[in-house]
């Protein structure tokens, strides 16, 4: 095994930061996305400037676009007002993501939560981020400002459910950790989606780069991986393409088009009692549709 490099020092963090401006959201699209009942979503997300994540994840670079103090009272509902108006009005379906975990304190002050859910009780879906660790009351203290109809899912940052892998993410969590956010999830009658590396890093908890991981290896775990999200009851999971400049130097090379291909379309066999995306980052995910989409059931779009 070889040391993995170090990630940069949160002393250090702030000379790479892109944002600054505590009231401007970091951008707001608008998308289509397959809804449980099998019919297209119109659906809004928004990208939201926050507090950076307490969690040091070592393939994630969203911290590059956080804040290095707690945000501010006020500057999340504003930063909705701004990104909304930006879209057309009849979304559906509304995701707000924040370069880490919703249910933080620091991220996203609870005195905004009334604010918050008064901007978005007109969509007939939430979807939130967050760590499983924070999946319990502090949830609730938000949903209950939510209209009753309104539907509530929980995205996780599962990664991988290989126990060692997992641990090497620095994620200070486990598969039982998953688990119980999943089953907690479920009591409150929340959806859970899932984001699923695809070849993520094999790193020990010694912070070392396991060596002799075949390719083979890397993507059947990521088939386990889909496999046991959908029996943990998870609606939904999203394989992601681990980029190039995120993999830990001796860690592997990142999936090809053609990787993602084969993965994507064997994860679709599994994946029968749950809806399938693939996060594409910048790669060219024409030809690749083209083939996962000619093969039945309809269920995993990019």
């Amino acid at each position: 095994m070889v040391p993995v490099n170090q990630t940069i020092a949160r002393s250090e963090r702030s000379l790479h930061k892109t944002v600054s401006d505590t009231h401007k959201p970091i951008a707001a699209i608008r998308e289509e996305e397959l809804g449980p009942d099998g019919l297209l979503k119109r659906v809004d997300t928004l990208f939201l400037n926050n507090k950076e994540c307490p969690f040091q994840c070592v393939m994630c670079d969203l911290w590059k676009h956080t804040l290095d103090e707690p945000t501010p009272l006020g500057a999340i509902p504003h930063q909705i007002d701004i990104a909304l108006s930006t879209l057309p009005s009849d979304g559906q379906v509304i995701k707000l993501y924040n370069s880490g975990n919703f249910f933080d304190a620091k991220a996203i002050p609870p005195k905004d939560y009334p604010e918050i859910c008064a901007r978005i009780a007109r969509y007939e879906r939430v979807i939130l981020e967050n760590h499983p660790k924070l999946c319990d009351d502090r949830v609730l203290a938000f949903t209950k400002h939510l209209p009753s109809t309104t539907r509530v899912e929980l995205a996780l940052g599962v990664e991988t459910v290989h126990p060692q892998w997992l641990e090497g993410l620095n994620k200070s969590m486990t598969p039982a950790d998953i688990e119980r956010a999943a089953q907690w999830a479920h009591a409150q009658a929340f959806d859970v989606r899932a984001f699923l590396l695809l070849h993520a890093p094999t790193i020990s908890k010694r912070n070392e780069v396991l060596q002799d991981v075949s390719l083979e290896q890397r993507r059947d775990w990521t088939l386990k991986s889909v496999k046991w999200v959908q029996e943990k009851g998870f609606t939904a999971a999203t394989l992601i393409p681990l980029r190039p400049d995120l993999l830990p130097e001796g860690s592997g090379d990142a999936p090809t088009l053609q990787e993602v291909e084969r993965t994507a379309i064997a994860a679709k066999k599994i994946a029968d009692r749950m809806r399938l995306f693939v996060d594409c980052w910048d790669m060219d995910p024409s030809e690749l549709l083209k083939t996962i989409n000619s093969q039945p059931p309809k269920t995993l779009t990019c």
